[in-house]
């Protein structure tokens, strides 16, 4: 939540981000029309799971987190609602293209579907290397 609240690349309001930690997660019904749309635009962008886990990669280099659904649809010029934007990022979880941890915002990630193309993060540091001690 600090590295979202801190991010001077995304600049949003305290009380957003609290929020979007805080308000519990409510499941969506997605209306016939959002359905209809999210697979019309699912065969025209047949390259969108390696797309989006590599936008991943680059967005969370440039900002310290990860992203949004809403971020990962503008970046990548998909102007959806909120419905289609759930149906698209669904899609691409279900797909394994992406990952995210449970509900907590800003945490889209490639998934194993994009790791077994090499499109992942950085590994984490490992513990810092134990201090050397010389005795004299």
């Amino acid at each position: 939540m600090e590295n979202v609240e801190c991010c001077t690349r995304c600049a949003m309001h305290v009380e957003r981000v609290a929020e979007a930690y805080v308000v519990p997660y409510q499941p969506e019904f997605f209306h016939k029309e959002a359905e209809v749309a999210y697979g019309h635009w699912k065969v025209s962008h047949p390259e969108r799971g390696r797309q989006a886990a590599a936008d991943t990669v680059v967005f969370r280099a440039e900002h310290g987190h990860g992203l949004s659904f809403r971020q990962l649809c503008k970046g990548r010029g998909w102007g959806f609602n909120r419905q289609v934007r759930g149906l698209v990022v669904g899609g691409l979880m279900a797909d394994e293209w992406l990952t995210a941890t449970g509900t907590v915002p800003w945490t889209l990630r490639p998934g194993p579907a994009a790791q077994a193309r090499d499109i992942d993060l950085p590994k984490a540091r490992s513990a810092p290397p134990a201090a050397v001690v010389t005795h004299i």
